[in-house]
């Protein structure tokens, strides 16, 4: 009886993967679609850890170490604002000057992966993280903002701001814990 199990079960396994589409492995494993500055990236593999009320959103290529990583101070449906205001509109940049840069407690930052990490790597400044749909296995939302290089915040002036990226996308991560349940 036991062989006959077996024997069953290495002959259904393959046409599970076989049949396997994206959105099959979306749904395991998570995903993320950015566009920095006019360029788009897609990213397979995005999971969410929360700790401390902080919830982190981390999608890497293993092939290039390029990362994305959104810290947000919570997982709830709703809009989060991103760096220390929600865009740049440079009335209010101009009346409440650059704003609190201690108040960005919800972040996103952008890696290249091509070894000039320092120099090459963004932070969002402004913008807005809206969660669309969330519970204990997966986060689904979508993220716009301006970035700057992140040796440059230190030294943040106008000239920086007036030529931020822009860096866009949409992610679903999923509960790491509940990837390596899979496994």
């Amino acid at each position: 009886m036991r062989k006959l199990f077996l024997t069953l079960a290495i002959c259904v396994a393959p046409l599970l993967f076989w049949s396997c589409d994206e959105e099959v492995v979306e749904t395991l494993t998570g995903s993320m679609s950015t566009t920095i500055n006019g360029e788009t990236h897609n990213f397979t593999g995005t999971v969410l850890a929360t700790l401390e009320g902080k919830t982190t959103i981390t999608s890497t290529k293993i092939s290039t170490h390029e990362t994305m990583s959104l810290v947000l101070s919570g997982n709830k449906t709703g809009t989060y604002t991103l760096g220390f205001m929600q865009s740049l509109d440079i009335t209010s940049l101009i009346m409440g000057g650059l704003g609190d840069m201690s108040s960005m407690e919800n972040t996103l930052v952008y890696y290249p992966g091509t070894g000039n990490e320092a120099t090459d790597s963004y932070i969002v400044i402004a913008g807005n993280c809206k969660i669309t749909s969330s519970n204990a296995s997966k986060v689904k939302g979508t993220f716009k903002g301006w970035a700057v290089k992140i040796s440059d915040l230190q030294n943040l002036s106008m000239e920086l701001i007036n030529n931020a990226i822009v860096i866009e996308g949409s992610f679903t991560a999923v509960n790491g814990n509940s990837v390596a349940d899979i496994f």
